[in-house]
């Protein structure tokens, strides 16, 4: 997702640098307050926007450069990237978590069982019937299951005990007659029946006269635009384990790879010797050895940039090779292979799946060995190892529901980290990684979470960046549902990358539909933790998204927003989070992005918060009813690290321009309490309220209805300062804080969208009069429709 270099940029202090003179900078007296930005110099040298590694220990910029085939191919011009994964700071250690979930309708059968690791390692499962009747027992030294046939219809429970302790709860779930399988039951062998080379292209022709001519004539000159990188020079760069210098030299790698990803696309594309030609050129240079260095240990996405663009030549080419070449590359690719599994130590990773940059590092290692596997006995063994168990254990943040942990732009990010890889082993083995119950409802998400023109990425890192169609497109073509194919019919088929549109057989979306294939404008994600509200789902008139993720901040990526809003209309920003992905660990990421304070959220006393790193036990959505309106509530409690006693936030989405917020606050020390309101533009006061300086329907206007007598404060002064010349999109900070500190607290605010009229609001005895609605203000800190 490159973005446009800006002339100049905002320069601020980064201070104060203690918590103390946070504090004191943030507290403020009474009355309107609007300080003015500071005056700006000229920036560092601008650079387009680099690319971010996809998993929840990279450091990033805000957008994505490839660390895979799809994600090589996507750069039809070579642009700098600002990212390497080898800088990125441990995650806290995640323990696998139990599944599947309560609570979804739909479950992939049979289902992949699993719990977190405990003991010395060795496990009695028993599985019953919705009746509690035992139908199997199974002992196990690994902390999953996977029933070797599906599950008939039906509902069941399961549960763990571990040798030597005491059984675990009971988890039940449903299986139905749809239930999506992820394995063809018939098929005898790992490997489809009737394969034939190149696997990638279904063993068939070329599709250059199938209407691809544009693709190709477009890769044709991406390719004529990259630099020769020598082998010498791509194992150096690759050896660069962090730093500045390590983004840099990244580059170099991929150029390597790219010179054979788009010679190998373009020479069966077009039979032209030229391109086989340079092919062999390059793998000359590798040496007649089979060493594959420098290691995955060393470089974990160099190492799988490298693996699955010699595996892609291998099947795409590899039949025009000499026998001695093409023998050459498969040891090689075999080497790569033996590697990751050395490097990984899969038999523990597998304990405790929940590094995403093991998980792609599995992904292109079985994709790989999936590609030679009829001439390899090694590539065969790794896959009737770990197969079954990766495409069942699906991506540790990919959500139940469609959604994914942590950040809206890293599920754009992560996908196409993987596709290369799914798209692989589906074609080539008995497995359909897209038939995970994640994938299956990843167009649902995208729908209504994701859904075209959004002009921000919902939350987490990245969340600034704009939904990309070419990241959604390539998923929607994947997974084939209703939601998929009305994703598809809002573009033109040009509207993909060419050399995704190459890469492999398969085919751009045909099934399309113009309607939105469901009747709610609303829909709730409690995996995921998030809901969002439309005022017509499929249209870009108001978008409302709201977050309550038990997770919090504790995986990576994810910030302390909980129970932050957003608001969008006709695909512009009226309320959002502040802040930009400028890299991974910056000042700016540390000290203000991730923050409650940079978020629409509560916060007191200065801009304290929820605490970073954290889970947010208890968090979660209490309430959510969609109709002609919209009613959704979150206990947010948890995610203040014992801060607060009480934490309710109620929403209440009148169509088509009002919305209502309600926080029901308490603390055992009293606080000074801070209502944050994040904006693209500075605000004037108007009508008993404030109005966004913006016009007609990019406009917002606010007004404090309920709660403690507080000041209006605004500005757009931030102290953390953004690095690498990236832009705040959402620079404006309003506040409402509250004149004297309490222990309790009852806010209600009204926003009105697009400032149509902000009608007068009358709150007597537990009831909102507001226009012609009645809105039931209860005890219990909820909002209900009279």
């Amino acid at each position: 997702m490159p973005r446009r270099c800006t002339r100049r940029c905002r320069n601020w202090r980064a201070t104060p640098r203690t918590a103390s003179g946070w504090r004191a900078m943030r507290a403020s007296g009474r009355g309107v307050r609007s300080r003015s930005r500071r005056s700006r110099s000229s920036c560092r040298s601008c650079t387009m926007a680099r690319a971010s590694t996809l998993h929840p220990r990279a450091p990033a910029g805000t957008a994505l450069r490839g660390v895979s085939l799809i994600l090589a191919l996507l750069t039809a011009v070579a642009v700098p990237g600002r990212a390497d994964e080898a800088q990125a700071e441990p995650a806290p250690a995640t323990a696998q978590q139990i599944l599947p979930p309560p609570g979804l309708e739909l479950y992939q059968n049979p289902p992949y069982i699993a719990w977190p690791a405990s003991g010395p390692g060795r496990y009695r499962l028993t599985l019953s019937d919705g009746a509690g009747k035992a139908l199997r027992t199974v002992d196990t030294q690994e902390n999953n299951y996977i029933a070797p046939q599906p599950l008939a219809a039906g509902d069941y429970c399961w549960r763990v005990t571990p040798q030597g302790g005491t059984a675990g709860a009971s988890t039940c779930f449903r299986i139905a007659a749809d239930s999506p399988k992820l394995e063809d039951f018939a098929q005898g062998g790992l490997l489809r029946s009737g394969l034939r080379r190149p696997f990638l292209f279904d063993g068939g022709d070329s599709r250059a006269g199938r209407g691809q001519a544009w693709a190709i004539k477009e890769v044709e000159v991406a390719y004529r635009r990259l630099d020769k990188v020598s082998a010498v020079r791509m194992k150096r760069a690759a050896t660069l384990e962090s730093g500045a210098a390590s983004l840099d030299a990244y580059q170099e790698v991929e150029r390597w790879s790219n010179r054979l990803l788009y010679g190998a696309m373009l020479h069966y594309h077009t039979g032209q010797a030229e391109y086989l030609a340079d092919i062999r050129e390059v793998l000359a240079e590798l040496g007649d050895d089979d060493d594959f260095s420098p290691s995955y240990r060393q470089s974990p996405r160099a190492a799988r940039q490298r693996l699955w663009t010699l595996a892609y030549v291998y099947d795409v080419t590899g039949g025009d090779l000499p026998a001695p070449e093409r023998e050459r590359l498969r040891r090689r690719i075999e080497a790569g292979i033996t590697d990751a599994q050395r490097s990984i130590n899969l038999d523990s990773y597998r304990l405790r799946p929940t590094n995403a940059i093991h998980f792609d590092g599995v992904g292109t290692m079985l994709a790989a060995a999936a590609l030679i596997a009829p001439e390899s006995p090694l590539a065969r063994e790794t896959l009737e190892r770990h197969l079954r168990w990766f495409v069942y254990a699906g991506h540790p943040y990919g959500a139940q529901d469609g959604g994914y942990f942590g950040s809206g732009a890293y599920q754009q990010w992560s996908l196409m980290t993987a596709l290369p890889a799914w798209d692989a082993i589906r074609i080539v083995t008995r497995f359909d990684p897209y038939q995970h119950i994640w994938l299956r409802n990843v167009p649902r998400f995208f729908a209504y979470a994701l859904p075209p023109g959004a002009p921000e990425s919902l939350f987490g890192d990245g969340h600034e960046t704009a939904v990309n169609p070419v990241y959604a497109l390539a998923a929607m073509d994947r997974v084939r549902s209703p939601y998929s194919a009305w994703y598809a019919a809002q573009f033109k088929p040009s509207d993909r990358k060419a050399a995704v549109v190459l890469a492999n057989s398969v085919q751009i979306a045909a099934d399309a539909r113009g309607d939105f294939p469901a009747k709610a404008n609303a829909a709730l994600f409690p995996d995921t933790g998030i809901a969002a509200l439309h005022q017509a789902a499929g249209g870009n008139g108001v978008s409302i998204y709201l977050k309550a993720d038990p997770r919090g901040s504790a995986i990576n990526h994810a910030h302390a927003d909980q129970g932050a809003f957003l608001i969008h209309a006709n695909d512009k920003i009226l309320a959002g989070s502040s802040g930009a992905y400028d890299w991974y660990g910056s000042p700016h990421w540390k000290n203000w992005y991730r923050n409650t304070v940079a978020h629409n959220a509560i916060t007191f006393d200065g801009g304290q918060g929820q605490p970073l790193g954290r889970a947010a036990p208890g968090v979660r959505f209490i309430d959510f009813k969609t109709g002609a309106n919209d009613t959704a509530a979150a206990d947010l409690t948890g995610a203040y690290g014992g801060a607060l006693k009480r934490h309710v936030r109620a929403w209440a989405y009148l169509r088509p321009n009002l919305l209502l917020v309600r926080d029901q606050l308490a603390s055992a020390t009293a606080r000074r309490w801070e209502w944050n309101l994040h904006s693209t533009t500075g605000w004037r006061a108007a009508r008993d309220g404030y109005q966004q300086m913006g016009e007609g329907a990019r406009s917002l206007c606010v007004r404090q209805v309920g709660g403690p007598a507080s000041d209006f404060i605004q500005d757009d002064d931030q102290r953390w300062p953004l690095e690498r010349g990236k832009r705040d999109a959402v620079p404006w900070h309003a506040r409402f804080v509250a004149r004297a500190p309490s222990t309790t607290a009852d806010y209600l605010f009204v926003l009105d969208i697009g400032c149509r009229s902000l009608p007068a609001a009358t709150l007597e005895q537990g009831r909102l009069t507001i226009d012609r609605y009645r809105i039931e203000v209860g005890a219990d800190g909820l909002l209900s429709m009279g």
